[in-house]
């Protein structure tokens, strides 16, 4: 009983004599005004301000980019965000460039692989991209959206069999607006 009331104590003693400072998860790759910024460069690109965006998020990496680590968050990695804002600006090569210096789980976060997808597709990459949608499609996420870029992407390669199967799946899965296909369904028998 002794032992058990000394181990108390000293768990008492030592938590009272020991200075505990809290840190933020964003303080590992940011300081307070950075981080700011990176949440400014963010609000932009939700927003559809894509070059104030670009202009923010290489801000943030030019100064911070020594403090990125392999275990850093994509929810704090500029890179990433950049990356989906160069969709947007039509920097798909870029947009190429920055995910290689997103270190999360580039297999699983469905996130980074849209974002691939994409870049991708708009390179004319149409192989690579319709294995990342092969993968996507393994993954929970909305399929009829995965559909439609895969069989964009086996359009563009006059592989009509397939682009109108995924064409017609994509529309019959979902109740969303898919008049865009109708260009490239009018060779669907």
């Amino acid at each position: 009983m002794r032992a058990k009331s000394f181990v108390l104590f000293l768990i008492f003693f030592v938590g009272c004599c020991t200075n505990v400072k809290v840190t933020k998860m964003y303080e590992l790759y940011f300081d307070k005004e950075t981080y700011d910024m990176f949440n400014a460069g963010v609000n932009a690109y939700q927003t559809q301000q894509f070059q104030k965006s670009d202009s923010i998020l290489t801000l943030v990496i030019n100064k911070s980019k020594d403090k990125f680590s392999a275990s850093m968050p994509v929810e704090f990695n500029p890179y990433f965000y950049r990356a989906s804002n160069n969709i947007e600006l039509n920097k798909y090569q870029e947009a190429l460039d920055d995910l290689k210096k997103v270190v999360s789980d580039t297999t699983t976060n469905t996130d980074i692989l849209v974002v691939k997808t994409e870049a991708f597709k708009m390179l004319k990459q149409y192989d690579s991209a319709i294995i990342i949608c092969n993968k996507l499609l393994t993954l929970k996420i909305d399929s009829s959206i995965v559909l439609s870029q895969r069989g964009i992407c086996y359009y563009q390669k006059k592989e009509l069999e397939k682009a109108c199967a995924d064409f017609t799946l994509c529309k019959k899965l979902s109740s969303k607006d898919y008049s865009f296909l109708n260009k490239f369904m009018k060779d669907c028998q």
